[in-house]
């Protein structure tokens, strides 16, 4: 948008209308790909909230089950699924989540007080973290998808006061 800026404060009439709206294109493909990569990314971060959900989901369904027992074993092999960025059902395990999210784990865990009350807090870390990503995300998506509707806008005036100028000067020559 800067080039566009410069050339429209300088005035040079150089530049045809074709060469602004070639130069406009490749400011516009960039900005159209800053924008699918962050949609990317706040899809997969949605993905990721939904893993840990889902991980809470099972961790809650061992402490129901084990009905109070606080010597029963955390199974960090339980299997759960969640949906992936593109919505396809994923099956995976309650320890492979935990750690990817770098939450430790001891093999020997029970379903402790403590145990239940340290992973729910780490789990609900990682989500915050994970909901705090992604307002940033949505943030600077916003500030992209302005860039590109100022560039429009600007490349829209630029070719209007062209075209005004145009007619200008051939009213100017008809007399």
């Amino acid at each position: 948008m800067a080039e566009l800026r410069e050339v429209v404060a300088s005035n040079r009439p150089a530049l045809s209308d074709e060469d602004i709206l070639l130069m406009v294109g490749e400011q516009l493909n960039d900005l159209d790909l800053n924008i699918r990569s962050k949609l990317a990314g706040m899809k997969q971060n949605a993905a990721r909230g939904r893993m840990l959900s889902e991980a809470l989901n099972a961790l809650n369904n061992q402490i129901t089950t084990a009905a109070g027992n606080q010597a029963a074993p955390l199974d960090l092999r339980a299997p759960f699924t969640y949906a992936d960025e593109g919505g396809a059902r994923v099956q995976t395990r309650l320890g492979e989540v935990l750690r990817q999210f770098g939450v430790t784990v001891p093999a020997d865990a029970k379903l402790s007080e403590t145990t239940i009350r340290d992973l729910r807090k780490a789990i609900e870390e990682k989500a915050t973290s994970l909901r705090s990503e992604g307002e940033t995300s949505q943030i600077e998506l916003q500030q992209v998808m302005s860039r590109r509707s100022q560039l429009l806008q600007i490349t829209s005036n630029v070719m209007a006061s062209r075209n005004e100028s145009r007619k200008a000067i051939a009213q100017n020559i008809r007399g």
